[in-house]
């Protein structure tokens, strides 16, 4: 009886504390390899630049380069679902409500990769190329 009750406690705690994220920025690239995704993050005191491409698939997975501030990033995404995305943290600290970026791999098909964009809070990102 205790158990059921703590299972029913539990789950009515998530349903009343999970929310659905809203992305600020969503968009879907179908990519070429070594073909460029330029763009600009600003606002909040954020001005920086963010370059990313995709330099190999093999084996189902695609390895992504990635340039952020100056800092390189290089990752690889699977099609699966808990090595499909990449996050990454757009502010310059780690704040409770920090911007984000994630970068989602959503399949390949005849030498294209398709990548999905979706930014979290309030920061403008301008693709420019």
């Amino acid at each position: 009886m205790i158990s059921r009750f703590v299972l029913f406690f539990c789950l009515g705690m998530m349903a009343l504390f999970s929310r659905e994220i809203e992305w600020s920025f969503s968009k879907t690239f179908d990519l070429k390899k070594d073909e460029l995704i330029i763009a600009r993050v600003s606002g909040n005191g954020i001005d920086k630049p963010l370059i990313l491409r995709w330099t190999l698939y093999k084996k189902e997975g695609l390895v992504m380069l990635l340039k952020y501030d100056n800092i390189p990033y290089q990752f690889i995404l699977y099609p699966y679902e808990d090595r499909k995305s990449f996050r990454l943290n757009l502010d310059s600290q780690n704040l409770p409500n920090h911007n984000e970026l994630l970068i989602v791999f959503e399949g390949f098909i005849e030498a294209r990769a398709k990548i999905k964009f979706l930014v979290q809070g309030d920061v403008n990102f301008e693709i420019i190329k």
